[in-house]
């Protein structure tokens, strides 16, 4: 139902909110009270063409809101229409106008910008705006085809059929997508396999660039770091009057000290144990010394190694660690890849199955539809007694949808075409006097 309505700047009228009762409202008043402009207000929120002439003089803009609160048959209705336009379905929805004086006008609905078209197509889902040479809803054939499903009470069953229909649609997008794919697919296929066999061959290990960083830095330095631990075994150990040498002189001294006067026994005691130390760590630089062995053969080969894998820091990541992320991603996408020909024969069986099911609810709905129409023909054909129009007759006409009208299927063994709504075309047809067709 229409629950407010606000006018701004539009005709004469500067201000105006409209509250409605959700039953019946009457507005009286004398002619150029501003009865019609209210209505071609709302005939301009809901998508008629707008003039500059219809912003209020020494105003720039004119600016009319419709709240509207959808009931569950409304909001059922107009579903399809707000998903096309991205918004977002909810119990009120707020359709917005304005005009500008240079003649551009914008509209909006629940706050999204959308072409008048839309408001259009949304009002005819609301509103009927009827006059001497205005039309009703009635006479629309998708208006006709709610009414017998309401009817037939066949709205779930419709719902079924819509949500079969937009699933065939999303699996035929998505099998035409990944056919027409497939060519650049397969390129982008041959790159990753050259990809991961390039990394691959290399044997990658996490840290391995740090650990060659550090051998390079030993081998390069190797006669220098030989020479080093000599001169420190040598002074310490090695040779005559080492360190070792003058602990021990001194340990030996302080012992007999100690003889004659205990209280040194706890230096003679660390004395020791500093020579232990030191003779452990003269032992330690020796074996060092002993392996330390300029290779430069070992070194041109730890070159050679950071130099393969610097080659793939600079193709596929500035880390080792970003170039085993990207070894294992490429092989992802190289999976996806390698099954996109059977997720193409997963869809194509699944949408088999769609297709067949959406025929089969089809067929039912198209059942229910022919039964509730000859009853529901015969019902107003006994109503129009009561207005003297005993001789006229209805017919409600429920004929397959041509093929080329959306998508096509075989249903009772017959080609016919199919949308959201079933495969049905719907149509109220009356004669009103004898001898008359029905139109």
């Amino acid at each position: 139902m229409l629950a407010e309505l606000q006018i701004a700047d539009f005709a004469i009228i500067n201000r105006l909110t409209l509250q409605l009762h959700e039953k019946f409202n009457v507005f009286t008043g004398e002619t150029g009270a501003g009865k019609s402009i209210i209505i071609d207000a709302l005939g301009v929120v809901l998508g008629d063409r707008a003039s500059p002439d219809l912003v209020r003089a020494g105003a720039s803009t004119a600016r009319v809101q419709a709240l509207f609160q959808l009931d569950a048959a409304a909001a059922r209705r107009l579903a399809p229409v707000l998903e096309q336009y991205g918004i977002e379905p909810s119990e009120d929805l707020i359709l917005t106008r304005e005009i500008n004086a240079n003649g551009r006008s914008t509209a909006r609905a629940n706050g999204v910008l959308v072409p008048v078209s839309a408001l259009r197509e949304i009002g005819e889902g609301l509103v009927d705006i009827t006059g001497q040479s205005e039309h009703l809803s009635l006479l629309r054939p998708s208006a006709q085809l709610d009414v017998l499903d309401q009817y037939a009470h066949s709205l779930e069953l419709r719902d079924e059929v819509s949500g079969l229909y937009r699933r065939m649609r999303q699996l035929e997008d998505e099998i035409s997508s990944l056919v027409r794919d497939r060519q650049e697919a397969e390129r982008r296929a041959d790159m990753l396999r050259y990809q991961i066999e390039d990394i691959e061959s290399v044997g990658l290990q996490p840290g391995e660039d740090e650990e060659l960083a550090q051998q390079r830095n030993l081998l390069s330095n190797a006669e220098r770091l030989s020479v080093l631990a000599d001169t420190a075994y040598n002074a310490t150990y090695g040779r005559e009057f080492s360190a070792l040498d003058l602990l021990r002189e001194a340990e030996t001294a302080l012992d007999e000290l100690v003889g004659i006067d205990p209280s040194l026994r706890s230096s003679l005691e660390m004395l020791q144990e500093a020579a232990v130390d030191v003779e452990e760590a003269a032992l330690a630089v020796r074996r060092y010394r002993d392996s330390m062995e300029y290779d430069p053969e070992a070194l041109a080969q730890v070159e050679e190694r950071l130099d393969q894998i610097n080659r793939l820091k600079r193709k596929y990541g500035s880390t080792v660690q970003e170039v085993l992320a990207y070894l294992e991603q490429s092989r992802e996408e190289l999976d996806s890849i390698e099954h996109g020909e059977e997720r193409t024969l997963g869809l194509r069986d699944e949408l088999e199955g769609v297709r067949s099911r959406l025929s089969e609810r089809a067929a039912e709905l198209s059942r229910v539809r022919r039964a509730a129409a000859r009853e529901l023909g015969e019902r107003i054909e006994r109503a129009l007694e009561d207005l003297l129009m005993a001789r006229a007759r209805v017919e409600i006409e429920v004929a397959p949808k041509a093929p080329e009208a959306g998508a096509t299927l075989t249903i009772e063994g017959r080609e016919v075409g199919v949308d959201s709504t079933g495969s049905d075309r719907v149509e109220i047809l009356l004669a009103a006097n004898p001898g008359e067709p029905l139109r």
